[in-house]
Formats: C-alpha cells, sequence, structure tokens
C-alpha cells in the first residue's frame, strides 16, 4: 500500500485541503515521468513476448513465458469519451473491483472528486494520465493497456522481486 509520507513525490505536496490545481499539475507531471522511466524498463523486459492473455479472476497477466501481477486501473471508452475505474465497474470480478479500490485513498491526498466519481469524461491522454498517478499510487511497475472491441482496460502491471532484478540487470544474493 501506498504510503505518502515514505514517498519522495507525495510528501512534498501541500495539504490536501489547500491543494492547488498548480500543485496537483506538478505532481502528475513527476508522476508521468516516473511511469515513462517505469514503462522503459518493462518494454525491455517484455520486448520478445509474443503473446499475451490476461486472467481477471487471478489478477494476472501473461506476456510470452513471464507471468505478472495486475491490479485493473480502469477502462477508457474512446468512443464516448469516458472513463470508468475498475473498482466501480460491476462487469468485474469482485476480487478485481476490491484490489483497484486503493485507487481511490489518491482523494485523500488530493481530495480532486475524480478519484471518488465511478467515472468521468476523458481523452485518451486524460486516461493515460489518470494511469501514471494509479500507477503512482499503487507502486506499481508498468502500465499495459489492452484493447478490446469495446473500451480499453488499463493494468498496472506487478513485477516479482525476481522480475524486477531481471529487469535492471541485477543479481539476487542468496545467503
Amino acid at each position: 500500500m501506498h504510503d505518502s509520507r515514505d514517498c519522495p513525490n507525495c510528501r512534498e505536496l501541500p495539504d490536501p485541503e489547500s491543494m492547488t490545481d498548480e500543485a496537483f499539475y506538478e505532481w502528475l507531471r513527476q508522476c508521468r515521468e516516473e511511469l515513462q522511466v517505469k514503462q522503459d524498463r518493462f518494454m525491455t523486459h517484455v520486448e520478445q513476448g509474443a503473446y499475451w492473455h490476461y486472467d481477471l479472476e487471478a489478477g494476472t497477466l501473461s506476456i510470452g513465458s513471464q507471468t505478472y501481477r495486475i491490479t485493473v486501473i480502469g477502462s477508457h471508452n474512446a468512443e464516448e469519451q469516458t472513463w470508468l475505474w475498475a473498482w466501480a465497474n460491476e462487469s468485474f470480478p469482485s476480487v478485481v473491483r476490491e484490489s483497484s479500490s486503493q485507487i481511490k485513498q489518491i482523494y485523500e491526498t488530493t481530495r480532486f472528486e475524480v478519484f471518488r466519481d465511478v467515472g468521468t469524461d476523458a481523452s485518451s491522454g486524460d486516461a493515460q494520465d489518470l494511469s501514471s498517478l494509479a500507477i503512482h499510487w499503487l507502486e506499481a511497475d508498468g502500465l499495459f493497456r489492452v484493447p478490446t472491441a469495446g473500451p480499453t482496460l488499463y493494468f498496472a502491471v506487478h513485477l516479482s522481486d525476481l522480475q524486477k532484478a531481471s529487469v535492471n540487470g541485477d543479481a539476487l544474493n542468496e545467503e
């Protein structure tokens, strides 16, 4: 779970009661940059994956031979230009809605209603921004977008410690 007191991006935020639009957009800028770095690492790890499959009940995404834990963030309907948080989407299994419900806590930091409302009008850029804030909040390692016949699904991808070591080129010390 995200602890904003220990987070270098969040601990400098103003009191939620006084968060200005400018402070929010600065935090969003930092989260965008953070996601870009994470996404670059994640993509080098999965670029050889020839196929992918997700299992919402299990909370997993498989790319090639690798399996990752996911938290569903939400869905974006490009035709209607709307966003629906996963925690509010009744078509998702309850386990998905429960795991994504921690995203609602962003409201406590920002006091922006968009994090408490079930959905909002949103462009694809807005969906990306909401996802970058969620990726930060969930301490996830990457973003995976799933185009469907309907809305595009947005997943926060969580690497295991072993996968993180592989992405970073580190060796795990076994003692």
